[in-house]
């Protein structure tokens, strides 16, 4: 299965990606999951984390999601 999904501040949100791309996942894990990738999003934006950490979040975020999605 090939997934890709955008972070950051302007993609849309992990749920219209995953529908775009014909995945399904529990309403109750994309919301975790986007909840997870704005914090990581904000904490970059605050200056707080640097890029690589949050390169390093954002693989954790990913992994996560391919475990939980569904064709």
């Amino acid at each position: 299965m090939k997934l890709a999904i955008n972070f950051g501040a302007l993609p849309p949100p992990i749920k219209e990606q995953l529908r775009q791309q014909g995945l399904k996942a529990k309403a109750k894990d994309i919301w975790h999951w986007q909840r997870d990738a704005d914090a990581i999003t904000r904490c970059v934006i605050r200056g707080l984390i640097s890029d690589s950490t949050a390169h390093a979040a954002r693989r954790r975020v990913i992994r996560k999601i391919v475990a939980g999605v569904k064709p």
